[in-house]
């Protein structure tokens, strides 16, 4: 089962990409509905809270590839 997440056969650089498209459009999404000036430090650690995220899930599946094959 963890080997069967939303985006399995995507190069991890896409992936990335996505965290950090994603972190900007939170980010303008705050500035439209609480009208506020950008904060870029607010955009800087939700890129690396998703990129984080991205490496962990591409370890956690290499792994999980690499046990679920040796048994066999």
């Amino acid at each position: 089962m963890l080997g069967q997440w939303a985006l399995p056969r995507t190069p991890m650089h896409f992936n990335l990409g996505f965290a950090v498209l994603l972190a900007i459009a939170h980010e303008t999404c705050e500035i439209v509905g609480h009208h506020h000036y950008l904060e870029i430090h607010d955009v800087i650690i939700d890129s690396v809270g998703g990129m984080l995220g991205v490496c962990m899930m591409s370890l956690l599946q290499s792994g999980y590839r690499r046990f679920s094959h040796s048994g066999s």
